[in-house]
């Protein structure tokens, strides 16, 4: 018998590859595992395949790696927070300034409803739940309490 493919294994007449992420670099990553096709059945092309996305998961762990030693070491104040930090007020002032530049205006609040228009708006609701209910299965079938009422209701059943 060969030897197995490293990393590899063979599924449905087609080679795969899985290799897990080590912790670090799968809190970077998003993702536990990489996992690709190979796109063969045949046992050598499998092996050189495998051994190049092999390659390729070394390379990308220690991107990820590098990168989150990179995030690890810069300073906690980035361009993002630093426009925010500081008095509330100055913050909120600088959003309001924002929103106004951007076109959005204060929402209007809405109306109150009366008591007529609070039943018609539930009964608009009601019909919008029994047009996507289920029909009602047949009174009469086997299982219902109608149908052993039907023909028992003159009977006592338990006791």
């Amino acid at each position: 018998m060969a030897a197995p493919v490293k990393y590899a294994y063979l599924k449905q007449q087609t080679w795969l590859f899985r290799r897990n992420d080590p912790k670090d670099a799968a809190m970077v990553l998003g993702v536990a595992a990489l996992k690709q096709s190979l796109k063969t059945s045949d046992v050598a092309t499998a092996r050189v395949h495998a051994a190049e996305v092999n390659l390729l998961w070394e390379s990308r762990v220690a991107q990820a790696r590098q990168a989150a030693t990179e995030a690890v070491s810069q300073p906690e104040t980035s361009s993002l927070s630093v426009g925010w930090q500081g008095d509330p007020k100055e913050a909120l002032a600088r959003l309001r300034a924002t929103l106004e530049a951007s076109g959005v205006t204060k929402p209007q609040a809405f109306p109150a409803l009366g008591k007529s228009e609070k039943i018609s708006v539930r009964h608009s609701i009601v019909d919008d739940q029994r047009r996507f209910e289920a029909p009602p299965r047949h009174p009469q079938h086997p299982f219902t309490p109608g149908h052993y009422l039907g023909h028992f209701g003159h009977k006592r059943c338990l006791g």
